[in-house]
């Protein structure tokens, strides 16, 4: 009789869990599907900005100019320890959970105890940041927009708000990336199942008003809005 209850128990929580896990990836899916915003991925002013999306298939990350008429980005990286990147053309900024990237660096992939929590519970998060010489508009995952300037301006706003600076407004340093280019700070927010790093570009891609899902958790939620 006892086993028979646990058995009913186990049967109960699993079929929970997979209600659950249908629901979360149908809400994936919706969220896609249902736009908000209304400007394209391209802008035809005289003005226009060119910034990308880049995927790395999991995770997605807004490449901008590292200094443009509208944001000299160089000013939050004094330290000398930046000072060798300051001649590159563009930054890539990426939010994330603080232990899956730190973790990732060490290991190559993050454990499974350092997954599920990531997933399950609310976590701190990161700014990842990458410096690049040129970028490649045609590459795979490589996805270009012309925006305004005004769009732009929205955009360093939120990008510059998911920091956290200190006086001079420096990015406040965490640790070294995963190679000599890039490297992690401290950013606000926490990273939980509901607002994931693409949920973070997902924000960015609204603070410019392009139409994009309204609720994106996945890579995959992203990139459809993104024509190449």
């Amino acid at each position: 009789m006892f086993f028979k209850k646990v058995i009913r128990v186990i049967l109960k929580a699993t079929l929970l869990l997979v209600v659950a896990v249908a629901l979360y990836l149908l809400a994936a899916v919706l969220g896609t599907w249902v736009t908000t915003g209304k400007l394209s991925t391209q802008t035809t002013t005289k003005d226009s900005v060119n910034i990308y999306v880049v995927s790395n298939g999991l995770h997605t990350d807004f490449v901008v100019p590292l200094h443009h008429a509208s944001k000299d980005w160089r000013p939050h990286f004094q330290s000398s320890r930046f000072l060798p990147y300051h001649q590159h053309r563009f930054v890539s900024f990426g939010w994330g959970d603080q232990a899956f990237f730190l973790n990732s660096t060490k290991q190559g992939f993050p454990g499974l105890g350092t997954t599920l929590k990531t997933v399950l519970w609310p976590t701190k998060s990161l700014m990842h940041v990458y410096f690049y010489r040129n970028i490649n508009p045609e590459a795979d995952r490589v996805y270009p927009l012309s925006v305004s300037t005004a769009q732009y301006q929205a955009l360093t706003k939120f990008i510059l708000d998911s920091f956290v600076t200190k006086s001079d407004q420096q990015f406040r340093y965490v640790a070294p990336g995963y190679g000599r280019n890039d490297f992690f700070f401290a950013a606000h927010r926490t990273y939980h199942l509901f607002f994931t790093c693409n949920n973070w570009t997902n924000q960015g891609l609204k603070s410019m008003d392009i139409r994009s899902g309204i609720w994106t958790p996945f890579e995959q939620g992203i990139v459809p809005h993104l024509s190449k």
